[in-house]
């Protein structure tokens, strides 16, 4: 059975979490106590060179990033649904995964690190960057259903989390109302895990979470 890694308030873990649910595969979930262990001297640290969250383990292949686990999982188990096979097609996919990683990590994923998990930063710099975001998200998504095209794919799993939880970085998100319909796009499909409610935060995460 696959492992998945995690922590529960990390963006990233939520993305393969969200991932399996959708592709509807069993897995068993090990939650990374970043709080009380030093990582490296467990079995996470040991198969995880950076020690990044979430790791995906699948019959003996570790897999260590977000982006790279969506990826294993939507061309192993998505039947060519999630990830498309045409040049085309997993080139658009690839660019929105960057964003995943750089626009929308350093925006609204940074304002909420920092607001909400007193990492060290520039709050007020972050929120200028997720406010940048979501206006190029906005314009986009007044032209597409999707980020990559007419159906949802991993792009899409990529990007939502931490846009869907700006508000707790103190980014207000309702003037864009493309990218709120987007959600509620993603929103119904079958086995589709929203992002949970605001909870106080107790574990501190990593920078990159």
């Amino acid at each position: 059975m696959i492992q998945l890694y995690d922590h529960p308030l990390s963006c990233n873990a939520h993305k393969v979490r969200n991932m399996l649910s959708l592709l509807d595969v069993d897995y068993e979930r090990v939650a990374v106590d970043l709080s009380r262990a030093d990582p490296s001297h467990s079995t996470f640290g040991e198969l995880n060179l950076f020690r990044p969250v979430p790791m995906l383990v699948d019959a003996g292949v570790v897999i260590r990033d977000a982006g790279a686990s969506l990826v294993y999982l939507g061309r192993k188990y998505g039947r060519g649904r999630w990830l498309p096979v045409d040049a085309v097609g997993e080139a658009r996919v690839a660019e929105w995964l960057a964003t995943a990683t750089a626009d929308v990590a350093e925006g609204p994923g940074r304002a909420r690190r920092i607001e909400r998990f007193g990492l060290p930063g520039d709050l007020e710099a972050a929120r200028g960057r997720a406010h940048r975001v979501f206006e190029a998200f906005d314009r986009h998504l007044d032209t597409h259903p999707y980020l990559a095209g007419r159906m949802a794919t991993i792009a899409d799993i990529a990007n939502y989390p931490a846009l869907a939880l700006a508000p707790d970085g103190g980014v207000e998100i309702d003037d864009y109302r493309n990218v709120l319909r987007w959600f509620q796009r993603l929103q119904t499909l079958p086995g589709f895990e929203a992002v949970p409610s605001s909870e106080p935060a107790q574990d501190p995460l990593p920078p990159s979470a």
